[in-house]
């Protein structure tokens, strides 16, 4: 993890301080962790609204993707914006979540490996609904005609693999 200093962690919106606690508690850094709360015990109770998302898929329904992480060796699709924001590639992601995303201020994090840290991370600002190219990763023929496209503000923060399964993207869960 970055160095982090009580003032660098003050600065952050009060979801960025929650996810770089969860990180740092996971990564057994209880030195940032206790910074954290520390920052979050002085910000008083928080005011957003409680949101549920029910997924027939998984149990998840206390719980909001905070932290998108994908696997893309190549920076693929990736487009730069002239104001310094980047669209990523075409992820096949619910709406749901890019729209609770985009909402909530969740991260999302490209990475070149599962085993290597982030090399590209922002703060989701916006989403977009695009259609895939007709062929994907290993020459296989894509399943889900439309994906999620996702609008970044870019920060510094390394983000180590966060997700659990198989395949090219892991979700960071949270509280709603």
């Amino acid at each position: 993890m970055a160095d982090w200093t009580a003032e660098r962690i003050a600065a952050l919106p009060t979801a960025q301080i929650k996810i770089l606690r969860e990180n740092a508690a996971r990564c057994a850094n209880d030195t940032v962790a206790a910074l954290c709360d520390e920052a979050i015990a002085k910000r008083g109770p928080s005011r957003e609204r409680s949101l549920r998302v029910k997924r027939a898929s998984a149990p998840r329904t206390d719980e909001v993707v905070v932290g998108f992480h994908f696997v893309c060796p190549q920076g693929k699709g990736v487009t730069t914006n002239g104001d310094g924001t980047v669209w990523t590639g075409t992820w096949v992601v619910d709406k749901v979540h890019a729209e609770h995303g985009s909402k909530r201020g969740a991260y999302v994090a490209l990475h070149v490996t599962k085993s290597e840290p982030s090399y590209l991370q922002g703060i989701l600002k916006d989403w977009r609904r695009t259609r895939r190219e007709q062929e994907c990763a290993e020459g296989r023929a894509v399943k889900t005609e439309f994906g999620v496209d996702f609008l970044l503000t870019l920060t510094d923060e390394v983000y180590e693999w966060c997700g659990d399964g198989a395949g090219e993207k892991g979700y960071a869960w949270g509280k709603s």
